[in-house]
């Protein structure tokens, strides 16, 4: 970056404060595409990168728009003006988060929005949750009026293709906060008579629910953004959604020596499945059958004892009832 300005200790992430004229100056960066985020009051946050090469120096001019302010007063269902209440966009713990806590009235004021699609949470231990989309122009002022809540419900059926009830399915519950998807809690639920299920004690926020058959380790359906509504409604389950395809092969070693107690890593698209690929009766060959899984693309791994991680990469499951052979799997001499 370039050379002006007051400089900061070196420990990584580099903390750098502009001078009067608005200029910085970082040091002993590493090599290659470095990530540069800004934050100054009353401005929108500011993300770019910047290449840098060995032993040179870059510059960048870095351009802060004033952004939308977004105010409001928060409450709480039944309970009057919700003081000391957090209101964020983002992540509370990352430095480019907006946050601000209301006043004694419940106002607040957040400043500094950037265009675009911004999703803003409120929430006060006690009182509950409330969160909502926003699309936001330049230099507007928006208004949401949060009511915070913790005794809502979702109502929901599971059925499969013909309409019928599917019970004993699990329902997993993530709730949904801030930048990136974070996830905060997780319930689990099971489907009754009917398929029925309900989830209780729910705030005014966007949750994901998880449905999956007994036992699976990867869910067969996935419902994005589910808010507490009245009434029920329906989790339809495609066949062609459920686990029944296999992942078969060997783990040898770098001889060709078959190597039994090797684990099979399975990483999904949504959670990450760690299996031990040995069965004891085939221990001896090295053999392993993973699954049952459903249709999907899934990051693949053997560790065994001894050798170093071995990365297989990608795989697609692609059909229903599928058996996809990965043939014998080479492990590395330790240091090679």
């Amino acid at each position: 970056m370039a050379p002006r300005g007051p400089r900061v200790a070196d420990a990584p992430p580099h903390l750098v404060f502009t001078d009067d004229e608005g200029r910085f100056q970082a040091d002993s960066l590493a090599s290659g595409e470095t990530r540069v985020a800004v934050r100054a009051r009353g401005f929108a946050p500011l993300e770019d990168m910047v290449a840098v090469d060995p032993g040179s120096r870059s510059e960048m001019d870095l351009v802060l728009s004033r952004g939308a302010t977004l105010a409001g007063t928060v409450t709480g269902a039944s309970r009057g003006p919700a003081r000391g209440t957090r209101v964020v966009t983002g992540d509370w713990n990352q430095n480019l988060a907006l946050k601000v806590f209301s006043s004694p009235d419940g106002s607040y004021k957040l400043r500094g929005l950037p265009p675009g699609e911004v999703e803003v949470f409120a929430e006060r231990e006690g009182w509950g949750k409330a969160s909502t989309r926003l699309t936001v122009k330049d230099r507007e002022t928006l208004r949401w009026d949060p009511v915070l809540s913790s005794d809502l419900e979702i109502l929901g059926r599971a059925v499969d293709e013909s309409g019928v009830g599917i019970e004993e399915f699990r329902v997993v519950v993530q709730e949904m906060l801030g930048a990136g998807l974070r996830f905060r809690s997780g319930r689990k639920e099971k489907t009754g008579t009917g398929g029925s299920f309900r989830i209780a004690g729910a705030s005014d926020v966007a949750y994901r629910l998880l449905i999956y058959e007994p036992l699976a380790a990867f869910p067969c359906s996935v419902l994005e953004e589910v808010r507490p509504a009245p009434g029920e409604f329906l989790v339809r389950i495609d066949r062609d959604s459920l686990s029944s395809s296999y992942l078969l092969g060997r783990v040898l070693d770098p001889t060709g020596a078959q190597v039994g107690g090797a684990k099979l890593l399975c990483s999904g698209q949504i959670f990450g499945f760690g299996a031990d690929i040995t069965e004891k009766e085939e221990k001896e060959e090295g053999r392993f059958q993973a699954g049952p899984l459903p249709p999907g693309r899934y990051r693949l791994e053997v560790q065994a004892e001894g050798y170093p991680s071995l990365e297989i990469g990608e795989k697609e499951v692609s059909a229903v009832r599928a058996v996809v052979d990965l043939g014998d799997l080479w492990l590395r001499f330790p240091g090679r």
